[in-house]
């Protein structure tokens, strides 16, 4: 019995999280601009344009160290 319960729980897992993968390639399929990834990807491309139009090079590139040092300040513990 208790097999039979396990095989149903994992069924069930893989069945939810197929079908959630399942509906969100429909949404991002119908909506590009669906996830909150692709929203960052657009608000950066218009960043970089509007670097680059307005010769901000100082501005960007400070801005990019400041990212990198963010990230790297900011990263997860490592578990050897």
């Amino acid at each position: 019995m208790g097999y039979l319960s396990d095989l149903v729980a994992a069924l069930l897992r893989v069945g939810i999280v197929g079908g959630y993968h399942v509906l969100l390639h429909l949404q991002v399929r119908r909506n590009p601009h669906y996830t909150i990834q692709a929203l960052l990807n657009l608000a950066r491309a218009a960043w970089v344009e509007r670097m680059m139009r307005e010769k901000e090079g100082i501005l960007a590139v400070q801005t990019l160290r400041n990212a990198i040092m963010g990230a790297t300040f900011l990263r997860p513990p490592q578990w050897h």
